[in-house]
Order: C-alpha cells, then structure tokens, then sequence
C-alpha cells in the first residue's frame, strides 16, 4: 500500500515527493510519470521566476488582484528556496542573473502600450525599478532602433531546468523515494484507498493521491467530482547553441517583454551559459484531448525577435532545436490547488499556467499541510472543483477581447494598419459569443476570461 502516490513529474511533482519525504521519512511515497517527461511544461519552460514582471492586468476586478498578490509572495518565498538549494547543494548557476530587462517595441499595441505601463509602475512601487538610458540600449540589444523603451527589474531569476532536475532526480534516488516511470490511465475512489492504474493496466493502491499531472489531471478523474474545466496552453521555445555574443550582452540579464497577446507570455531570452540560450514565446488554447503541435508562425515570430535583438553573428550560422510544453490551463485562467470536496484524499495542483516552476516549493509546503490535516483559508480561492471565479465585468472582458485580438493580429503581421472597422467587427463577434454562451449554459452568471470562449 502507497501512503501518498504522485502523479506527475513536473516542477511540482518531483518538488513534492523530496518535501514529503523529508517531512515524513517513514511514509512510502511513489512518483508516477514518464522519465524522459515528454511535454512537461516544466522542463520547456523559460523557468523566469518572475514577481514583478509575470503579474497580469485584464482587469481591475478582486479576483485578478488577490491571484497577483498571492503569486507575488509566493514566488519571493520560493526564489529564496531555490537560493538556499543552489548554496547548499553546491549546484553552480542553479539561479541565474540578477534582473530582467523589460522592453516594448516601436509600434506596439495599445494592448501592450497598457500592460507596460502596469509592469513599470509595479516596479517602482516595489523599489525594484532601474531605469536604462537610451544610449545603452545598444549594450543589450543588435538592433537598438527596435526598442522604444525599456527598463530593469532587480531580483528576477531564471532557473536553469536542467541543473533543476538532474538535482530533483539525485535526490528522489537519496531519499529512496519509489520512482515508476509510467503514465496514469486512471484514478479510482474505494472506501479503504485509492486505486491507481498505470498505462499496461497494472493497479496501485494509495492512502492519499496527489494529482500535478498538467492537461491531463482533467481525465483521470470521474465527471462526478466536478473538476473545473481544464484545457492546454501549447507554448513552443528553441533552445540555441553555439552562441558567440559580445561580452555586454546578456552577463547578467534576461530580455523579455510583456504578456502581449492575452494568453501568451511575448518574447524572452535568457542566456543559459556561454555556449546556450533559450528563445521562448507565449501559447495557444486548445481542447486536452486534441493534439497539440508546433505552430509554424510562432516560430517565425521568435527567429524575427531574435534576429532584431539579439544575434550578433550572421543569422544563417546559428543552429536550434524546438523545446514545446504543453500547460494546464482552468477555465478561469485561475490556478487548481487544493483538496477535492467529494473526496478530500486527493489534492490537485495544476493550472498554473507560466507559474509552475516558479512557485511549486511553496505549493509543497501546502500539500504537506493538507496530509497533515491542516486547513487554509486561502486555497479556497485556488478550488479545484469551485464555480469559475470571475475575470471581471463585462465591459473589461469586451475590452480584453478586442484589444488582445487586435494585438495578436498585428503583432503576426496580420494587418498592418491600424483599423476602426476591424475592432467594430471584434466587438460583435465578442456580443454573438456572449448570446451563445448564455443560451447553452442559460444565463451564465461569471465573465470568464474571453480567450476561452472558442473553447467552450
């Protein structure tokens, strides 16, 4: 018998077990996912850790202001975690850099120009805002002509993923923690334990389950335990090699700009050592059970970028290779943590979207609590089976609606000037999609994030 099972091996998954295990060495703790994590969010990802620059502005609604603060404390709490294992463990550029560096194009967007300006003023409010002069903008990017503006948030990180795991992986194998390399077909609820099937159909029982596998949490379980909806961000970064840069160029920063198409993250680049760097952008929604792919034109719109900002070499010499992951993504846009109403022995913990790896140290702490027996008022929130928490009013979600369309469009080349016609046409289509969605689910009550309503 499993005292607690695992399932998945992400940031958060594998975070888990070793805290567990530490906190409760005589407990037999199993880690169920596929070895070489293919997929995993967690290992494609930038891995920013992010408080200031990852914060989200669709709306001046509770909601959006109470996730903001929450991922903010959360993930200072975890960038000294991560400090503490790279110290301890003696593990070399585990945490990397010492700021980002914010920039927003000529041309930008308005949805764009908006959340830049809501970035900037969270920086200076944190007393972590440097400004860069004009003049040295030459020193960070090939093509200064490119960039607008541009300033530095102190004390944002990247993680290096692939020390991360290799660390994760030493330790599950120190710690004794059982560590099978299967996928989960099902979960099932007995009245004694949890049955566990993996995919060649062998079964497991367990005490208590822990559910951190990304998309496909939503399919493990029965309908009965009204999971939230769940549905896949499919993000797509290259990784670089063989890099030869000046020597002003990215020593102790990473590029980014903001979230500029609603559900994507824009551009980064981060520097992962002197030979590698990693090339990232934002994501698509799509339904769990359809097949995620590459898409041709976002990997354009990241070999533009970094053609414009950051090859200092001739362009057809430098060599890449795709990283794509795909991330859970709830209904609301809103985290899953916590224990299910109708069968408090399972506790999820998915939909984090871009926040995973940054905070999953802290959404250990949480899932030990909750073996423990213990409650907190502020996961209620975070419900894995509530009633979708709100975006905001409707005019906000119009608003968002029409503005990150326009911005994507724009951004992709898709129209080239700016056009009042074709945000009329976006504001009836958002009015026919809130008509349908009322009559299908009569009269719903909650303006959910309007990057979802295709889906729906």
């Amino acid at each position: 018998m499993i005292d607690i099972a695992i399932i998945g091996n992400g940031a958060v998954g594998m975070n888990a077990s070793i805290y567990l295990k530490t906190k409760l060495p005589k407990k037999k703790i199993t880690l169920f996912g596929n070895k070489e994590q293919k997929n995993s969010a967690s290992v494609a990802s930038g891995a920013m850790l992010c408080p200031i620059s990852e914060q989200r502005n669709f709306s001046k609604s509770k909601n959006l202001k109470f996730d903001n603060n929450f991922y903010y404390q959360k993930s200072c709490d975890s960038i000294k975690i991560y400090k503490s294992i790279q110290k301890k463990n003696n593990i070399k550029n585990l945490v990397q850099a010492r700021g980002s560096i914010m920039f927003i194009q000529k041309e930008a967007t308005p949805y764009e120009k908006k959340t830049y300006e809501f970035i900037k003023k969270k920086a200076k409010e944190k007393k972590k805002f440097k400004d860069i002069k004009k003049k040295n903008y030459k020193n960070f990017f090939k093509d200064a002509k490119f960039v607008e503006d541009c300033f530095i948030i102190k004390d944002e990180y990247i993680l290096n993923t692939k020390l991360l795991f290799n660390f994760y992986k030493k330790e599950i194998s120190r710690k004794k923690i059982e560590y099978l390399g299967f996928n989960i077909k099902k979960i099932r609820s007995r009245k004694k334990f949890i049955i566990i099937k993996d995919e060649k159909n062998i079964e497991y029982k367990a005490k208590k389950v822990i559910l951190a596998a990304g998309p496909e949490t939503f399919n493990l379980l029965d309908k009965k335990y009204n999971l939230l909806n769940i549905f896949q961000g499919v993000g797509i970064a290259l990784e670089t090699n063989n890099q030869k840069r000046k020597k002003k160029e990215f020593k102790d920063y990473f590029v980014r700009t903001v979230s500029s198409i609603g559900t994507g993250c824009g551009f980064h680049f981060l520097q992962r050592d002197n030979q590698n760097a990693y090339v990232g952008a934002g994501n698509y929604l799509v339904s769990i059970n359809k097949k995620s792919q590459n898409r041709l034109e976002t990997a354009y719109w990241l070999t533009k970028f970094y053609k414009k900002l950051v090859t200092s070499r001739k362009f057809y010499k430098d060599h890449f290779d795709i990283v794509k992951g795909s991330r859970a993504r709830a209904i609301d846009d809103f985290a899953m943590i916590g224990e299910l109403k109708k069968e408090k022995r399972i506790f999820i913990a998915t939909g984090l979207g871009r926040t995973g790896v940054s905070i999953s140290p802290k959404i250990s702490n949480y899932i030990y609590l909750w073996h423990q027996g213990k409650k907190n008022k502020v996961l209620k929130f975070f419900a894995p089976d509530r009633k979708p928490n709100s975006f905001g009013t409707i005019s906000e979600a119009k608003s968002y609606y029409i503005e990150s369309i326009y911005s994507a469009l724009k951004i992709h080349e898709m129209i080239k000037n700016d056009s009042d016609k074709l945000k009329k046409k976006l504001a009836l289509q958002f009015d026919k999609k809130i008509k349908a969605l009322n009559k299908k689910f009569r009269n719903y009550k909650t303006t959910l994030n309007p990057n979802f309503y295709h889906l729906i």
